[in-house]
């Protein structure tokens, strides 16, 4: 067991001493402690089942690493300021105090201002520059900027799987040893199955065949924490009876699954749903389109309908896609003209865009105001705006056809299987899920898809049919 760094016993005054207990540390933290402070990895996530005591593990390695590289600094970081404060704030005096001896305002102080931990004894200080632990938090990638500029020597991810991966990549910019050669600076992701960023963390992370280098993932359980089945003995019996109906989360939560599906959105199988159909002649050819420049691409798809009158069995299939960031609206147009050639689109094709593309304008190359939808008809590129209906029903739409097996998509829209293999139910500030996707996972592709799907099926428009899916046949979708 790696020894934690703490000061000697102190005979000041009652009112600066610290009654320091032994830093008892279960099997898998013991692990995190004395990988976070090898010389191997500099990739390291710790997590599995709730309550398997990963916070206070990421606590005493983070503090562990300050005090022993003086003149380092440190991040915690958490998707809101609120969780900050809640989960690490008061815990973190408490281990400084009582389990390494510091002392506040002796050994380290706490500026609420910056939410900073600096350790000014000088046994932490380098050339007079102390170690600090900084708490920090991101919902998004623009969030990051504020920690731009500062080389940490440790980036500690606390709860990760609520944030895009895009949020982990520019943190990682910001990941630097200036002071120690041979020495690891350091990125811990501590994470539970499930939330937004479940797929990332699971490929990059804690799936050996397509982990990234120098990675160590740690799997913590339940029945490690002591504390925890001493202080409530009865917590994994309350979500067995609480989430019965609900074992793909009792499997994440009690014993940290991550194969097991997660608060997916879609009911997606490749085997049933990705596959290169031949399409017949007679199929009726449509187009989705998603407008967007620089913040969310342009996305389209193109896809065909058509329906076996001797089987009685009906397809949906999507065959192509195209997604491009920073294209000004009538050069949009453009490629997409330029793709239906090249894919051979029947001239007849049906676009469906999304509504707001006959109200709004946006980058143009010529100096004239027009709407998206002018900008594209003005190339010759004409599309028929969505219905105007709640996004959850286009999307259950879609998961409906994909459960059946009538939604099918070509192997080469990479984008949009991705999407769907990623999407996730948004939740509510209670916890509990949404009826939509998550908001923060890209959904150009699926946006694209939903608005001709919405356009074309009857369900969509509130038809009275005992099929929810007929498939609409005629031109009575396009009045």
């Amino acid at each position: 067991m790696v020894a934690v760094q703490r000061l000697p016993p102190r005979t000041t005054t009652k009112t600066h001493t610290n009654k320091v207990k032994p830093l008892e540390l279960n099997p898998t933290q013991g692990e995190l402690l004395e990988v976070m402070l090898d010389k191997t990895h500099f990739r390291v996530a710790f997590g599995g089942s709730r309550k398997g005591g990963k916070s206070f593990g990421g606590r005493v390695a983070i503090v562990t690493r300050a005090l022993r590289f003086a003149g380092t600094a440190h991040l915690i970081i958490r998707r809101t300021l609120s969780e900050l404060r809640s989960n690490h704030l008061n815990e973190m005096h408490k281990l400084l105090q009582f389990r390494f001896g510091l002392v506040l305002g002796k050994d380290y102080t706490y500026v609420q201002s910056t939410y900073t931990f600096t350790f000014i004894n000088k046994r932490f200080c380098l050339e007079g520059v102390p170690s600090t632990i900084t708490l920090g938090y991101a919902d998004k990638e623009k969030d990051c900027e504020r920690y731009q500029g500062v080389p940490y020597m440790t980036i500690w991810i606390d709860e990760a799987q609520q944030l895009d991966k895009s949020v982990y990549d520019k943190l990682m910019g910001s990941l630097q040893n200036e002071k120690y050669p041979g020495e690891f600076a350091k990125v811990l992701l501590t994470a539970n199955p499930g939330g937004v960023g479940h797929r990332w963390i699971k490929k990059y992370f804690v799936q050996e065949s397509t982990r990234l280098s120098a990675t160590r993932w740690i799997k913590s359980h339940l029945q490690d924490n002591v504390w925890m089945g001493k202080s409530d003995p009865q917590f994994a019996n309350r979500m067995r009876e609480d989430y019965a109906d609900k074992p793909w989360l009792l499997a994440q939560w009690l014993d940290g699954d991550w194969d097991v599906t997660e608060d997916g959105f879609f009911t997606f199988n490749k085997d049933r749903n990705v596959k290169d159909i031949e399409i017949p002649h007679y199929a009726r050819w449509f187009c989705g389109a998603d407008y967007g420049y620089s913040v969310t691409p342009f996305a389209v798809i193109w896809g065909a309908v058509w329906h076996n009158p001797y089987t009685n069995e009906r397809f949906c299939h999507i065959a192509h896609e195209y997604r491009k960031f920073k294209l000004d609206m009538d050069v949009q147009a453009q490629y997409a003209l330029d793709m239906e050639e090249r894919y051979r689109i029947p001239p007849d094709v049906a676009r469906y865009a999304d509504p707001a593309t006959r109200a709004r304008t946006e980058h143009n190359s010529s100096a004239a105001s027009k709407t998206v939808a002018q900008a594209w008809a003005a190339e010759g590129w004409y599309t028929i705006p969505s219905n105007k209906v709640a996004k959850h029903v286009g999307l259950q739409i879609i998961n409906g056809l994909l459960t059946k097996g009538i939604l099918t998509i070509s192997p080469s829209c990479v984008s949009l299987i991705n999407e769907i293999e990623d999407a996730v139910y948004a939740r509510n500030p209670d916890g509990t899920l949404d009826d939509v996707t998550d908001p923060r996972q890209p959904d150009d592709m699926t946006d694209a898809l939903r608005y001709a799907i919405q356009k074309i099926w009857r369900h969509a428009w509130g038809s009275e049919s005992t099929d929810p899916w007929e498939l609409v046949t005629d031109k009575e979708s396009e009045e």
